[in-house]
């Protein structure tokens, strides 16, 4: 067990406070527990995939009971217009995917990838992924959400996740909650 004078000290140096060392009491435990459930019931890591080609998202796509879409990255004009048209196509594809057949659903899909493609020009992906979400007081109102989110290009241009905090009265499913 270290010498406070220690603690003190090896606090300064990483910028914490002292109390960090210290065992929480049973009340803090508790509370630190219930904020990390309240949290857990409110926030989703959503993996999301590029959209480079028509398969991306011809294979991915199919009806929404809603959509979000996150441009708040995207700052350039050109590059706006672009996530623009996209979401345009987002919304215009609601109601009709299924209706549609497999060549249209196709075409579609070729023509949302050639936008991708000209964003990322523009420095920018595409990225597409889904999540779930239920209501709070009626728990068997589940909706499928799909995620379009914008972001600019980097080293890893893969695979990336998007962070989703749920409003009231939505949460995460309790089966797609991670354990403690």
């Amino acid at each position: 067990m270290p010498e406070v004078q220690t603690l003190r000290s090896l606090a300064r140096g990483l910028g914490f406070n002292i109390t960090v060392f210290s065992k929480p009491t049973p009340e803090q435990e508790k509370r630190q527990q219930e904020e990390m459930e309240r949290a857990l019931k409110k926030t989703l890591l959503v993996p999301t995939s590029p959209i480079r080609k028509p398969n991306d998202f011809y294979s991915r796509n199919r009806e929404w009971h809603g959509l979000l879409i996150n441009a708040g990255a995207v700052e350039a004009d050109d590059a706006l217009e672009l996530t623009a048209a996209i979401s345009d196509w987002m919304t215009d594809l609601d109601g009709i995917w299924d209706m549609s057949s497999a060549g249209q659903r196709l075409e579609y899909s070729a023509a949302i990838s050639a936008l991708c493609l000209e964003l990322e020009g523009l420095g920018h992906l595409t990225h597409f992924g889904h999540f779930r979400q239920q209501h709070m007081h009626d728990k068997g109102m589940i909706l499928d959400i799909g995620m379009i989110t914008f972001l600019p290009k980097a080293g890893h241009d893969g695979d990336r996740y998007g962070i989703v905090t749920l409003e009231d009265p939505w949460e995460v499913p309790e089966q797609d909650r991670p354990n403690l």
